[in-house]
Order: structure tokens, then C-alpha cells, then sequence
């Protein structure tokens, strides 16, 4: 009887373990672009007063997510409609899956800018807001319409803002 026992909660264990692996497989992003795109980005802020996103990104997008300071990675899901993790590991995977990695964001200097192209993220970089602040830009920009304009605060922090496209007659 024991020994049955102890087989069905094994096999419990397995199932629940094969199935959380599987999803961890199934919303694993490469995030392999993120280090290119954060180094074209401070460049660009730094050397530009505009710039279209779409010239300093090494990889074709539809949209551009701008999520600010404190955003729980449950909103980012929903608002995406996606569920991603760019942890490195299963373990990392868990960690995020647990209340440790409910706020990626926790905190004033940071946000973060995600990519989507055909419904699945293709960059997800978090940045620190004293290198370009993008809390005052649109939380959602299509790649037909990607031109920022960069101005700096009285505090020197480069704030990007949305360049408006001109009106139609």
C-alpha cells in the first residue's frame, strides 16, 4: 500500500514538474537583441535631439511596449496579451513564477520597453530612467510611427517623448 503510495506521488510530482517545464519551454524568450538594442539606445540619446526606433533596432518589430516604474509582471501580460520569461534557467523561471518576481520594476529608476513582432517578444529591456526616461512617451508605439524627441530636464535626465505625426487635412 505504501509503495503505491509513494508511486502516485511521484508521478503527481512528475506530471507537475513536466508540465511546469514545458510552459517555462513554450514562453522562453531569447532576449539575445536586448544588450545591441540598450547600447544603439544610449548612443542615439546621446548624440541626437530624435531618432526613429526603428533605425537603431537590429530587428524588425510591430510594436513597442513602455511600461513605468512599478508595473507588476502580471500587468504586463495582460496588457501584452503574452506571457514571456527571459530567465536563463528553470530556476530563474520558478523564481519569477514566485511572489520574488511579481515586481521587476520595484523601483523609481527603472522601466522597461518591450518588443513584440507577430505576437511573440522579441526584445525585453529594462532601462534605467537617468539614461532616457520613456514614462512620458505613448505606453504603446506601432513601428510605422516610432519618432521620439529627446529633451533634457532640469535634472540632465534626457526625457523621450513621441514626435506627433503631422495632421491630416
Amino acid at each position: 500500500m505504501r509503495k503505491k503510495l509513494l508511486f502516485v506521488i511521484l508521478l503527481i510530482l512528475s506530471l507537475l514538474f513536466l508540465i511546469s517545464y514545458f510552459n517555462y519551454t513554450k514562453s522562453k524568450t531569447e532576449n539575445s537583441y536586448e544588450s545591441i538594442f540598450r547600447n544603439n539606445l544610449n548612443q542615439t540619446i546621446k548624440q541626437n535631439t530624435s531618432f526613429n526606433m526603428i533605425n537603431i533596432t537590429a530587428f524588425k518589430w510591430d510594436k513597442m511596449y513602455v511600461f513605468p516604474p512599478y508595473t507588476t509582471r502580471a500587468q504586463m501580460h495582460t496588457k501584452i496579451g503574452i506571457e514571456w520569461t527571459t530567465a536563463d534557467t528553470y530556476i530563474g523561471y520558478l523564481i519569477q513564477k514566485t511572489s520574488i518576481g511579481d515586481y521587476p520594476l520595484d523601483d523609481d529608476s527603472v522601466h522597461k520597453l518591450v518588443f513584440i513582432k507577430d505576437n511573440k517578444v522579441i526584445c525585453d529591456c529594462t532601462l534605467l530612467r537617468e539614461y532616457g526616461d520613456f514614462t512620458f512617451a505613448k505606453d504603446i508605439v506601432d513601428s510605422d510611427n516610432a519618432i521620439f524627441l529627446i529633451s533634457i530636464s532640469e535634472n540632465k535626465i534626457p526625457k523621450i517623448i513621441n514626435k506627433e505625426p503631422p495632421s491630416q487635412p
